[in-house]
Formats: structure tokens, C-alpha cells, sequence
């Protein structure tokens, strides 16, 4: 779940449709109330979000929690399920969708449970190779549609306060453009995703975003986009580290050392760069060691941190 504001949704949300503080207030609260809000000054509460949601055409609950269900405990499965989706344990995640649909009986009347449950179905089905790239694709769209009424990634509303899947859809188009070859178009979709993490007072939650931008530096970097891959890495770090979230930077330094060495090996950094690069992918893989996600990582960036070790030049991401 996104750890958005009350204030920061009804912000953006006002915003995206155009809607004055006066036309918002009226019949609800008073204008003032509503710049309080805004502002961080006043808490709105429960049934007055609510009803400033609706009455900007949004469901209050739905801007929050990415699915309908009345048992609180789901947010705990949820959390469950981007684990094992980290982990790649495909059989694992598939017994933790059948769990989520029986045990939370997720009724497919809302587009928000449709569109979740068909996102880890395609990720699963071309993970075991049940679905071809182009397949999930399009089927990715299709659960893109669901809520945002669009199949194109890049007209993504960045204005609008997007649900976590929303995010993670977009994302895996992304990853599965350039699983299919198309890198000018998975560049585009993470430049997008980035435009909307940008957004002024935005307020994220880590996960989706790091997830996000460790995809955008890594796919920077096969581009021959070294430097922008850094600046990303850097930035996304010093965010991770500000929030006190320490088992999610490995990939960020990792990425930093390989740029550095690739760097190198094209001629466009000096040799004894080198050392900076080790002292990056060696801290990536005490990071990893300490936080292993999925432990294929700590295997990479070992063989990485010996190749590197041996003639200062990288092959291979």
C-alpha cells in the first residue's frame, strides 16, 4: 500500500481535476478547511476524505488500498506476496494467490481485486513459460485498463494519485519491453514512472519506487547510459538511507560499480576508477549477504566482484 497523505491525495487529486478550493468545499467543509487540509494543518477525517474523494469522482478507500476486502489482515499477505515475487519462487506465489482468493474471498466485481490477481497470474505464467513475452504484454494492458482506462504505459497519468499495482504494471511493461527487444520503448516507460516519482510533495511509498528505479538504472546502463544510471543510483540511495531502509541498496550499488567499470572498459574513465568500482560492488555484496531477497543476487555479484578483481574490466551486467 502506498503511504500517501490524506492531505497529499486530495492535493493532487483537486488538482488533476481542476477543481478550485471554493468548488471543492461547497456543501462539505469551508474553503479554508480545505487549504488546512492541504497544507498539513488539519487531519480531514474518515468520512470527510471520503466524501471530498467522491465528489472529485474518486472512491476515498480505493485512492488508498489497492483492493476491496474487508479483512484487515490482507495488507499483511499483500506484503507476503511482493516477497515471494522478489524471491521468484513462482510456486510459492501461486499458492499465495490461491490463499489471498480463498481465505479474502476477493470479489471480482472490482476492477482494483481484477486487476491485482491478473497481474501475478501473468507474471507467473511467463515466468514458467506458459506465456510468451508478447502474451503477457498485452494481457499486462489489458489489467492496465481495468482502472486507468488506457493500454499505452506511456500515457500514464502522472497528475493523478496511481494505486500501487498501477505502478507495478507499468513497471513490468517496462521489464518486458526490453525482454522483447523494445529498450527505446521500456525507456520511455520508466522516463514516464519517473516524471510521476518527481511530482512536487509526492509522497511514496519505498518499495514501488525502488523497484522502479532499480529497473530504470539497470536498463540506463545497457544503454551505454552510464552516467544518468549513477545519478539515479546516487539519488536513490541517499532516499533509501533518509527513510532508514538499508536492505534495498545493494542493487543501487552494484549498479554504481558496474557503470564505473563499463565506464572504464569504453575508455571514458581512467583506469585506477577501478578502485571505486570494487569498493561499490563490494559493499553491494555485504549488503546482499546481510539482506539476500533473492539469493541468485549474492551469487551475481560475487562472480562480478572476482571479474572485476581479476583485470579491473567488467564483461557482463
Amino acid at each position: 500500500m502506498g503511504e500517501y497523505s490524506k492531505a497529499s491525495v486530495i492535493k493532487y487529486t483537486r488538482k488533476a481535476t481542476d477543481m478550485t478550493q471554493e468548488e471543492l468545499s461547497e456543501g462539505i467543509c469551508e474553503p479554508v478547511t480545505i487549504s488546512r487540509y492541504e497544507n498539513g494543518l488539519l487531519n480531514p477525517s474518515d468520512e470527510k476524505f471520503v466524501r471530498l474523494m467522491q465528489k472529485m469522482g474518486e472512491n476515498g478507500n480505493t485512492c488508498l488500498f489497492p483492493l476491496h476486502c474487508e479483512m484487515a489482515d490482507l495488507q499483511k499477505e499483500m506484503e507476503k506476496m511482493l516477497n515471494l515475487l522478489e524471491r521468484a519462487d513462482w510456486d510459492e506465489v501461486e499458492n499465495q494467490k490461491r490463499k489471498m482468493e480463498q481465505e479474502f474471498q476477493l470479489s471480482m466485481d472490482y476492477p482494483e481485486n481484477r486487476q491485482y490477481l491478473k497481474r501475478i497470474e501473468v507474471i507467473v505464467n511467463y515466468k514458467k513459460g506458459r506465456i510468451s513475452v508478447r502474451e503477457a504484454i498485452e494481457q499486462l494492458k489489458d489489467a492496465l485498463y481495468e482502472t486507468l482506462k488506457i493500454r499505452e504505459p506511456e500515457d500514464l497519468p502522472i497528475y493523478r494519485i496511481l494505486r500501487e499495482t498501477e505502478i507495478l504494471i507499468v513497471y513490468n511493461l517496462a521489464t518486458y519491453y526490453e525482454a522483447y527487444g523494445d529498450c527505446k520503448k521500456a525507456l520511455r516507460i520508466y522516463h514516464r514512472l519517473d516524471q510521476y516519482f518527481k511530482r512536487e510533495d509526492m509522497i511514496n511509498d519505498y518499495k514501488p519506487r525502488y523497484i522502479v528505479y532499480v529497473g530504470y538504472s539497470s536498463i540506463l546502463g545497457l544503454s551505454g547510459k552510464y552516467d544518468e544510471s549513477i545519478t539515479i543510483c546516487k539519488r536513490e540511495i541517499e532516499f533509501l538511507r533518509e527513510k532508514g531502509i538499508l536492505n534495498y541498496l545493494y542493487n543501487f550499488y552494484y549498479n554504481i560499480g558496474w557503470n564505473i567499470s563499463k565506464k572504464i572498459e569504453c575508455g571514458l574513465e581512467k583506469k585506477e576508477r577501478i578502485r571505486a568500482a570494487r569498493c561499490y560492488v563490494w559493499m553491494a555484496y555485504h549488503l546482499c549477504k546481510v539482506y539476500p531477497e533473492n539469493k541468485k543476487n549474492l551469487k551475481i555479484i560475487a562472480e562480478f566482484w572476482e571479474e572485476i578483481n581479476q583485470d579491473g574490466r567488467s564483461k557482463s551486467q
